[in-house]
């Protein structure tokens, strides 16, 4: 999970970054912030590619970047693709359900400072180590779990409960 956030993070900062550094003086920090979020958790790219000036395909290009890079996250051996698939179509869901408020930006020395309050998504982890636990003898004892399938076997299971 701490590799995904990582991955994520720096991804956001990434294209934050160029975005900024191609905006002139009328760049509204605020706007671009609301529709990248909008982008990063509804997939609604059409106001981010307007602020960025870019197609609506290119936009498309760009958020398809930061779905790559949460599925790089959960590049373990024996993980499958379909498997890590799976697990980002299960964060893009649960990315649908946040609540965010981004507020007006204040220009500094060094860019601007934008603050976001996020209402949290809660229970999504809550007991969810403790069931796969749960289950992990069981697989072992049928077969099913195997040190060659073991993250593969760890990721479908979180993702079938997180669903």
């Amino acid at each position: 999970m701490k590799k995904t956030k990582k991955s994520l993070i720096a991804a956001v900062l990434a294209l934050t970054m160029v975005v900024l550094s191609a905006c002139g003086s009328s760049f509204d920090a605020s706007a671009y912030i609301n529709a990248f979020m909008d982008m990063l958790t509804k997939g609604e790219v059409t106001q981010y590619a307007e602020l960025t000036k870019q197609s609506e395909e290119d936009a498309g290009k760009d958020y398809q970047e930061i779905l790559d890079s949460m599925k790089d996250a959960f590049d373990q051996d024996g993980v499958t693709d379909e498997t890590k698939q799976k697990v980002v179509d299960v964060y893009v869901e649960v990315l649908k359900k946040a609540k965010y408020t981004v507020h007006d930006a204040e220009k500094t020395q060094e860019g601007y400072d934008v603050t976001v309050d996020i209402e949290p998504i809660t229970g999504l982890y809550e007991g969810l180590m403790d069931e796969i636990t749960g289950e992990m003898d069981a697989a072992v004892q049928a077969g099913d779990l195997t040190m060659d399938n073991m993250y593969d076997w760890i990721f479908n299971k979180m993702a079938d409960k997180m669903s």
